[in-house]
């Protein structure tokens, strides 16, 4: 504790045997009531030459600003007695005193008082405080010299005030298990603090020492499920005990909130196809919040008719719960395209919030074009032969085989037979046809006429050599040929 001492000490020199004298003095504090109290801590010290038959007064005074006394408290010390103390505004605590014993007969001499002034009952302020020092002399009584001290001890100050709080961090709201953060600020203007405490819903949060003793902190993160909501107090509390208002806040917690599927149509897509044709659809679904309740592959078709209001592509495999997992969702399924115009194709997937699609594919279908077939011409060695072509199933072709001058036609072989010529050949598949030609045949006639004979003729392909011989008889001599032949030998060759 610092001491302020603050002594006034009087003396005066009377002869012996001279009336009662008493003589005193003071000094004036300036001070600033706040809060509606102050305390002076002080003191008033005796010094005797021998023990005192009289009060010998210490005393300190409250005065306004006009000088008028408002209160008072003082110590006294007496023959028959030790130290007392009393105010007459406020009270005294913390009273302590002491005497020494100095005469044979044990009364007392020099002594001492301390006490607290607690100064109370008056408004805040600028006031004085007036010290007061005495020395009195008591000629032919017990005591020859007494001087009285009053002093301040210290600390000189107001009274301990209740530190305050306040909120630094205070969401309103927060979403389901997200992090937030909750702080108190505490203040003492005394220098006191010594706890900031947050508590939530009633059971401890954070709390934390007094910082530096005029400002401190206290706070923690929380993450709570919702929907609910949560509430959090604070207060701060000084080092002599005195606390805060409780201050107050609740946070609410949101309920959680859905996250949509997301729907992706995989295959197939837009494109152009014949009737008839089968394509794949395949979605995928996903949702963070793993709450799929249907995944369905949506058909519209060139009527404007969708498969979810009945009537085709119903039910499983095009509609249903999720396939795979409620996260995580494959739905797949063959579809063939009928009609003439253009389908819509998509997925969707529910999850207990609404429908929500991928995007919209179009599916045009058309008539598909007449089947044709080719048809392959050859010609073999001694002709020529119609050309070939594409042709529409069912087309029937006229086929014809043309001979050169020295072969005739001999028939059809590949995808056709016979030796019609021209051929009707209906193209209803690929074919390949061959006309074959086979050199032409000629009649050799040989006559003799009397008196011999010749080789016999016969048939004979186009440029065979036939020798012919004319043997004449015993009568007759070979005279010569006639006809196609000409000369006198009697063996020629025929070309």
């Amino acid at each position: 504790m610092n001491k302020l001492l603050i002594p006034f000490l009087l003396a005066v020199t009377v002869a012996a045997h001279a009336a009662s004298i008493t003589s005193s003095g003071f000094h004036i504090v300036p001070i600033t009531i706040t809060g509606g109290s102050y305390h002076v801590a002080w003191g008033t010290i005796w010094a005797c030459d021998d023990y005192p038959q009289n009060s010998a007064p210490g005393r300190i005074e409250l005065l306004d600003g006009a000088g008028n006394i408002l209160g008072r408290a003082g110590a006294s010390i007496y023959f028959s007695g030790g130290p007392q103390g009393s105010a007459t505004l406020g009270s005294l605590s913390d009273l302590d005193g002491y005497v020494a014993v100095w005469c044979p007969s044990g009364t007392p001499a020099d002594g001492q008082l301390t006490a607290i002034w607690h100064i109370t009952g008056v408004p805040d302020g600028n006031y004085q405080l007036r010290l007061w020092a005495f020395n009195t002399f008591e000629s032919g009584l017990y005591a020859t010299n007494v001087w009285t001290s009053t002093h301040f001890f210290g600390p000189v100050g107001p009274a301990n005030a209740a530190p305050s709080i306040n909120w630094t961090s205070t969401p309103a709201s927060a979403a389901n298990g997200d992090s937030f953060y909750i702080a108190a600020h505490g203040h003492d203007a005394d220098g006191n603090l010594a706890q900031v405490n947050v508590w939530k819903n009633g059971q401890p949060f954070a709390f934390a020492g007094g910082g530096n003793g005029t400002d401190g902190d206290s706070g923690n993160w929380t993450s709570d499920g919702g929907p609910q909501t949560v509430t959090f107090t604070a207060q701060a509390v000084d080092a002599d005990g005195a606390t805060s208002p409780v201050i107050t806040h609740t946070v609410t917690i949101n309920a959680v909130v859905n996250q949509p599927p997301t729907v992706t149509l995989l295959a197939p897509g837009t494109q152009t196809v014949t009737t008839g044709t089968a394509l794949t659809i395949t979605s995928r679904a996903t949702d963070p919040d793993g709450n799929i309740a249907n995944h369905h592959l949506d058909i519209q078709r060139p009527a404007g008719d969708w498969n979810f209001q009945g009537g085709f592509a119903a039910g499983e495999p095009f509609q249903g719960g999720p396939v795979g997992s409620a996260a995580d969702s494959t739905r797949s399924a063959s579809f063939t395209f009928t009609d003439v115009g253009t389908y819509y194709v998509r997925s969707a997937a529910a999850d207990g919030s609404g429908w929500y699609h991928s995007g919209t594919v179009a599916i045009t279908v058309v008539t598909p074009p007449p089947v044709q077939f080719a048809l392959v011409t050859a010609a073999g060695a001694g002709g020529a032969v119609s050309a070939g072509g594409t042709y529409t199933s069912g087309t029937t072709v006229m086929i014809t085989a043309i001979p050169d001058g020295t072969h005739d036609f001999a028939g059809w072989s590949g995808d056709a037979g016979g030796a019609a010529n021209p051929l009707a050949v209906v193209v209803d598949r690929a074919k390949t046809l061959q006309a074959n030609f086979a050199p032409k045949s000629f009649s050799l006639t040989t006559n003799a006429s009397g008196g011999g004979n010749v080789t016999p003729g016969g048939n004979y392909p186009y440029g065979t050599t036939v020798t012919i011989a004319a043997t004449p008889d015993a009568a007759h001599y070979f005279t010569g040929w006639t006809g196609d032949a000409a000369g006198m030998a009697s063996s020629i060759a025929v070309l």
